[in-house]
């Protein structure tokens, strides 16, 4: 009975976070050495699983990393629900090359993010998988970021985004855009 409730909690609290499907986690070929100098700085979400449920409702999505330390950045997240409210949350990353882990508040447990390409300059994708239950499970979420609000579809960059992201197997009719013309960022 308890071993059932567990079981039912972790997974409804997981599903509450990512998108949650059987299997474990892929081996997913990361970025070199990340360097939190370079990756610091303002970023802006262009595109993100339409099922991460802690960002539901909300646009105009930004990060601002700073590095803190030679394997440490703060980071805080900024977004916008349509009513005008802001969603903001402050934290660190501790990262060992390119597989980091983020601690927000202190009931948030830490989680993974990894850096699976970036160029520092204009674009990075992120990654972020957890396994439940031995692997049964896993909890799957990614980001494609950008230092500008837009990411043009003639540059070569989205090109290598599109070729990295088709070589996990992942249905790009599964992200939703996130940046408009409407967005203001407040810091």
């Amino acid at each position: 009975m308890i071993k059932s409730l567990i079981l039912s909690s972790l997974i409804i609290v997981q599903s509450a976070f990512a998108k949650t499907s059987f299997g474990p986690c892929p081996q997913v070929q990361l970025f070199g050495n990340l360097d939190p100098a370079q990756y610091a700085g303002d970023w802006y979400e262009i595109y993100r699983d339409k099922d991460t449920t802690f960002e539901a409702g909300t646009d105009c999505c930004r990060v601002k990393y700073t590095k803190i330390s030679q394997n440490q950045l703060s980071v805080y997240n900024r977004a916008t629900y349509s009513d005008g409210r802001i969603n903001d949350i402050n934290g660190r990353a501790t990262c060992n090359g390119s597989r980091c882990k983020v601690k927000f508040d202190w009931y948030i447990p830490t989680g993974p993010y990894n850096v699976v390409d970036t160029d520092y300059t204009s674009y990075a994708i992120v990654y972020s998988c957890t396994n439940f239950i031995f692997g049964l499970f896993k909890s799957e979420n990614l980001w494609i970021l950008s230092r500008q609000t837009t990411l043009a579809t003639e540059d070569d960059r989205k090109t290598t985004i599109t070729n990295r992201i088709s070589s996990y197997n992942v249905a790009t009719d599964l992200y939703k855009p996130t940046q408009g013309g409407s967005c203001s960022y407040g810091f």
